[in-house]
């Protein structure tokens, strides 16, 4: 009732579905329909999927995000796929919105992360697809000197899991045809890798 409340919602009967369109942007609503929002789904609308940002941690033992991320396939798209994807586009708004609260008092930063967009790591994002992964890493590690941030692995925070794993979407990048049993469950590679 509360979320319902603060989306101006309580006059008229509403379910998850009918808050679906603002799981990106409120980690309330994900708290109280994280399956709506895709939090038990290895690929969905949602990139930013820690408790943080609302998603309970059952989620990420849910049979279901298991089962999906067995059948996916171990097929890497192009930018310009990317670009049309359903999801990748919302990603990267997520994921420049996150690095502007990261590193918002430090935009130098963010440019230097994300220089194929000027300082936009969304427009850096669709414009060099799975690419980015490594341009990312790269830049961030370098500049904190953690070797763990890595978005294959949903890290971009030492030691803390804050993204969806980008394993599912973008598999050969991540490495996920050579990776260990445990690398691949890390990174939620496709089971047909």
């Amino acid at each position: 009732q509360e979320v319902a409340k603060a989306f101006h919602l309580n006059n008229t009967p509403w379910d998850c579905e009918a808050l679906s369109s603002l799981c990106t942007v409120s980690s309330q609503v994900v708290a109280v329909c994280p399956v709506t929002c895709g939090c038990n789904l290895p690929i969905a609308p949602l990139l930013l999927t820690s408790a943080d940002f609302g998603c309970p941690n059952e989620c990420f033992t849910d049979p279901l995000l298991w089962s999906t991320i067995e059948t996916l396939p171990c097929v890497e798209k192009t930018p310009e796929e990317l670009r049309a994807d359903e999801y990748w586009p919302r990603w990267a708004t997520q994921l420049h919105r996150q690095a502007v609260t990261s590193f918002g008092r430090y935009p130098e930063q963010i440019e230097f992360v994300c220089n194929a967009g000027n300082g936009d790591c969304a427009l850096s994002m669709l414009k060099m697809g799975c690419g980015f992964i490594d341009r990312w890493n790269t830049a961030l590690r370098y500049m904190t000197q953690y070797d763990d941030l890595d978005l294959c692995l949903g890290t971009i925070r030492p030691g803390e899991v804050l993204l969806k794993p980008l394993g599912p979407m973008c598999p050969i990048t991540c490495g996920c045809l050579n990776a260990t049993e445990e690398e691949a469950k890390a990174k939620r590679c496709p089971g047909t890798c």
